[in-house]
């Protein structure tokens, strides 16, 4: 390519010996491309997941200070307090899971209008990741009810 130095593309003139061409045609423009794609898609996730946790914590914290407030004001109410502390957002796991099966259904659609056969490949299969978290978390959700005391 001219007027363009990179990695796989470097000029002939030896600048970066052994790297003129790509001897085994595999077209690293196209990865790259995919790898530039997938990236912002794995921290978005990433930083869901973050956000998510430490808004559990930041809750959880504020909540147990409320507990030993209580038990220094008004021992009676604690009761009431700690069982806000076992019963935490119905929603909030389910919704974890359903965020990273959105995310690689995004991924696989975002594969599917790829027209190049290797960049679909590549995005479908790292759909898969994405899909088999969110499934796995919503499992457990659904596990974690089923064998939850019932009150």
């Amino acid at each position: 390519m001219p007027g363009r130095l990179s990695f796989w593309h470097a000029p002939a003139s030896g600048l970066l010996p052994g790297f003129a061409h790509d001897p085994d045609g595999i077209d690293r423009e196209k990865i790259m491309g995919t790898t530039e794609v997938l990236i912002p898609i794995a921290l978005f996730a990433a930083m869901t997941v973050v956000v998510a946790l430490l808004t559990r914590l930041i809750a959880t914290g504020m909540l147990n200070r409320t507990i030993r407030e209580a038990l220094r004001s008004d021992p009676g109410s604690v009761p009431l307090l700690a069982e806000k502390l076992e019963a935490r957002q119905p929603w909030a796991d389910p919704m974890l899971g359903w965020v990273f099966i959105a995310l690689a259904v995004a991924m696989a659609l975002l594969g599917l209008t790829d027209e190049d056969p290797d960049a679909r490949r590549e995005l479908l299969r790292a759909a898969i990741v994405p899909l088999v978290v969110g499934a796995t978390v919503l499992a457990y959700v659904r596990l974690a009810a089923r064998s939850a005391p019932k009150v």
